[in-house]
């Protein structure tokens, strides 16, 4: 997936696709058909962009916080923009790649992707020997999204030996590999620093944070995400690369995006929005 080659579901030609053009007239902004790439991203991020608030914390504003039009955001994002279904690994993958990324994430992502990697090695699209690096960083968890004692706790293999419950994202995530991992796969963990202005790691920190331990700056790798968020990370991920000058090609997949319960469909509708200005984003600092 390399969206700033090929045509994808956002930008056609350097111009707004037809379904980005639809959702900007469902949540009145003014883009036009006409609009370049930086006038698009300059309008999206003034009234989608969630700035540095965490996924679960974005909300829509009261003019569009109405039950069609919020059914009528998911509609668009899930089904036109590519947000929904899962994104496979290309064609015969198994000896394509250099290593496997897995990107940190909250505790039910970090589930979601732990079982869609474990299929794509049961399937044989990839191999359980490929090199896997975990990229996380600093972040504290949050009990209202499910990062609780009694969840964690519920995962414990009685059989392996016990770990301390995790206090922050990059020691769930070894937490949750740790119970949950095959014996014969071994990972190993990149712990980024928080980004500066925000308060925890981001994609981009983790990336950096692994080519500064690794000292690799080259090569191919497969990144697993999962949706809504796998265009998002594949463009934030290849953005910083170009911006370093770094060679490195990744292919970013994921499964499915989860069904969401009515209580949470207008956090889920404003998290869609904002995901879709930093992908317009991503894919500016991506031009030639």
């Amino acid at each position: 997936m390399h969206l700033q080659r090929e045509k994808n579901k956002f930008i056609d030609q350097g111009k707004p696709s037809q379904a980005l053009l639809d959702l900007c007239k469902l949540t009145h902004v003014p883009v036009k058909p006409t609009d370049s790439l930086d006038v698009i991203v300059k309008k999206t991020q003034k009234a989608w962009y969630q700035g540095k608030k965490e996924r679960w914390e974005a909300r829509l504003p009261e003019s569009l916080n109405n039950p069609d039009i919020i059914d009528k955001i998911i509609h668009i994002c899930y089904e036109r923009l590519d947000l929904h279904d899962a994104i496979l690994p290309p064609g015969d993958t198994l000896c394509a790649y250099d290593g496997v990324f897995f990107l940190g994430a909250s505790y039910h992502s970090v589930i979601n992707r732990l079982d869609f990697y474990l299929d794509l090695v049961k399937s044989g699209k990839i191999s359980k020997d490929l090199p896997l690096w975990v990229l996380t960083g600093e972040r504290a968890l949050t009990p209202r999204i499910g990062e609780t004692e009694e969840v964690f706790r519920a995962i414990v293999n009685p059989r392996k030996k016990t770990l301390p419950l995790p206090t922050n994202e990059a020691e769930m995530i070894a937490f949750v590999f740790h119970h949950r991992l095959p014996e014969d796969i071994k990972a190993t963990l990149i712990d980024s620093q928080k980004e500066r202005g925000y308060g925890r790691a981001t994609t981009q920190s983790t990336i950096e944070a692994f080519i500064h331990t690794t000292g690799i700056k080259s090569g191919r790798f497969l990144a697993i995400s999962n949706q809504p968020y796998v265009y998002y990370q594949q463009t934030a991920l290849q953005s910083k690369l170009l911006q370093l000058g770094i060679p490195i090609e990744i292919t970013c997949v994921g499964g499915a995006a989860k069904n969401q319960t009515e209580g949470y469909k207008n956090t889920h509708a404003a998290m869609l929005l904002d995901n879709v200005a930093k992908v317009l984003f991503n894919l500016r600092g991506m031009k030639p």
